[in-house]
C-alpha cells in the first residue's frame, strides 16, 4: 500500500513539474499562443508576439481588416490580430527612415508622408514609392478630411540645413490626381504638430508649439474655418502630446505644465466657447505617459515614466481619467512590462487596445500586449 502511494506521489509531482515547465515555455517563449489557451477578462492585460518597432517614433494605423500596420525606424510590420503576431513586410529601408504619418484613403490604400517623400501601402503591393511631396518635412500631422483629401500641417523640414523655426507650410494630398497641392500658410511655423481634428461642421483645429524664444516652444491652437484659406489663432495650451476628440466634439489632453518638472493634469478645450479647463491628476511632478481615448470617452494610462537620469523611473501600471465625473482611478491589473511616455496604445476593432514599445531595456519593449477592454479578443 505504501508503494503504491509512493508511486502516486511521484506521478504526481512529475505531472506538476511537466506542466509548470510546459506553462513557463509557452509563457515566455511562445507568447501568442499561450494567450491563446489562457483564460482572460474584461481589465486583463494579454501577452502577445513581439514586434521589431520598439523606438518612440513608430506609428501605427488600424487597417480595414482589422489588422494593424506598423512603421518605424525598424521597418513595417503588420500585427495580425487573428494570430496575434507581427509579420514582416518587405520594404526598401532606404525610402524613409521611420519620421512617417499613415492615413487610410477613402480607397483603402494607406499614404504614408515621410521626410523626403510619400508612399503607397496596400496588402497586394505592400509599400511603393509615391508622390513627391511640395515641402518634406517630418514631425508634422496629417487628417483625412471629409473631402477626401488629406490635410498635411507644420512640422519642420527635412532638410538639415533648413531654418525648422520657419516652417509654416501646409499642403493637401488629392488622391484623384495622385498630387500634393499647396494649402494656406500657418501665422506661424509649429515645428511640432501633435493633432488635426475636423468638426462636423467642417471646421479643422491645429494642435502644435511655436517656439517664442530661442528655447520656448508655445504650445498653440489654431482654427481653419470650413473654406477659408486663413488660420485664426485661438489659444495657448499647457504642454502635451496626444489630443483626442469626445462624443461631444469637446477635445481633451493629458498636460504638464512643464514635461520635466511640472503638475500633470488633463486638458479640456470646449470649440463652441474657446473655453479651456484643466483638472490636476495624483501623479508625480514630471510623470508623462501613452495615453489613449476608449470607446467610452475615459482616457487610459499605461505605465509612464518621471525623472532623467539618475532620477528616472518607470511605473507598472494603468489608470483611467472618466472626464464626465473627473474620477481617476488606477486598475487592478497592471501591464506585464513597465512602459515609459514613449510607448504606442491603438484601439482595435474589437475595443481592445494594442500596446507596445516604451522601455529602456532592448528586450521587453520588443514585448507586445493587449489590455482588454472588452470582454473578449476576437478568434
Amino acid at each position: 500500500m505504501k508503494t503504491k502511494i509512493k508511486k502516486i506521489i511521484k506521478i504526481t509531482i512529475i505531472i506538476i513539474i511537466t506542466i509548470s515547465i510546459f506553462c513557463f515555455i509557452m509563457k515566455n517563449f511562445f507568447p501568442a499562443e499561450w494567450s491563446f489557451i489562457t483564460p482572460h477578462k474584461q481589465g486583463d492585460f494579454v501577452r502577445v508576439g513581439d514586434t521589431n518597432n520598439s523606438a518612440n517614433s513608430a506609428k501605427t494605423l488600424l487597417l480595414d481588416n482589422g489588422n494593424i500596420l506598423v512603421v518605424g525606424f525598424y521597418g513595417a510590420e503588420i500585427y495580425d490580430y487573428q494570430a496575434r503576431r507581427f509579420k514582416q513586410i518587405t520594404i526598401d529601408k532606404k525610402l524613409f527612415d521611420g519620421f512617417v504619418n499613415l492615413i487610410e484613403l477613402d480607397n483603402k490604400t494607406i499614404l504614408i508622408t515621410g521626410e523626403q517623400y510619400s508612399y503607397m501601402y496596400s496588402p497586394q503591393q505592400d509599400i511603393s514609392k509615391g508622390s513627391e511631396m511640395i515641402f518634406p518635412r517630418k514631425n508634422n500631422a496629417v487628417l483625412l478630411l471629409n473631402s477626401g483629401k488629406v490635410f498635411v500641417v507644420g512640422g519642420m523640414s527635412s532638410d538639415n540645413k533648413a531654418d525648422y523655426k520657419n516652417f509654416k507650410f501646409t499642403e493637401f494630398y488629392n488622391p484623384k490626381n495622385n498630387q500634393f497641392e499647396k494649402g494656406p500658410d500657418l501665422p506661424v511655423a509649429l515645428p511640432y504638430t501633435h493633432q488635426i481634428i475636423q468638426l462636423r461642421n467642417y471646421d479643422i483645429y491645429v494642435f502644435g508649439c511655436t517656439y517664442v524664444d530661442e528655447y520656448k516652444c508655445e504650445e498653440r491652437i489654431y482654427k481653419l474655418v470650413n473654406n477659408s484659406d486663413k488660420f485664426e489663432y485661438v489659444s495657448k495650451l499647457p504642454t502635451h502630446s496626444h489630443v483626442f476628440k469626445l462624443k461631444s466634439e469637446k477635445m481633451i489632453m493629458f498636460s504638464t505644465t512643464d514635461r520635466n518638472n511640472g503638475s500633470p493634469q488633463v486638458t479640456i478645450f470646449n470649440p463652441k466657447t474657446n473655453e479651456i479647463e484643466s483638472h490636476s491628476l495624483d501623479l508625480p511632478n514630471g510623470y508623462y505617459a501613452e495615453t489613449i481615448l476608449l470607446p467610452d470617452d475615459t482616457l487610459l494610462f499605461i505605465g509612464g515614466s518621471s525623472g532623467f537620469g539618475m532620477s528616472f523611473r518607470q511605473y507598472k501600471m494603468a489608470k483611467i481619467y472618466n472626464p464626465e465625473t473627473n474620477e481617476f482611478k488606477t486598475l487592478e491589473a497592471k501591464p506585464n512590462f513597465p512602459r515609459n511616455g514613449h510607448s504606442v496604445a491603438t484601439l482595435m476593432r474589437d475595443g481592445n487596445i494594442l500596446i507596445m514599445g516604451g522601455n529602456r531595456k532592448k528586450t521587453d519593449p520588443l514585448a507586445a500586449e493587449i489590455y482588454m477592454f472588452n470582454n473578449k479578443i476576437e478568434q
